[in-house]
């Protein structure tokens, strides 16, 4: 167990970031196709899957549609 001021951390305790990835429902990079109005493009985007990536990316582009998967 590790002490930083008052606080005790118990690393056997910790969570390592693959854990997390997993309770997060897992980890997808790839790219979106955006098409707006005024244009198209793609670019790279990451997230917790890719509806999600769509989702972000809607957001982002308001008025755009968004494919990621």
């Amino acid at each position: 167990m590790k002490k930083v001021n008052k606080l005790q951390i118990d690393t056997d305790r910790l969570m390592k970031k693959e854990e997390l990835t997993v309770l997060m429902g897992g980890y997808w990079s790839g790219t979106c196709e955006v098409m707006c109005p005024w244009g198209y493009f793609n670019g790279g985007a990451s997230a917790s899957n890719c509806y999600t990536a769509e989702l972000i990316c809607e957001g982002m582009y308001s008025g755009c549609d968004c494919k990621c998967c």
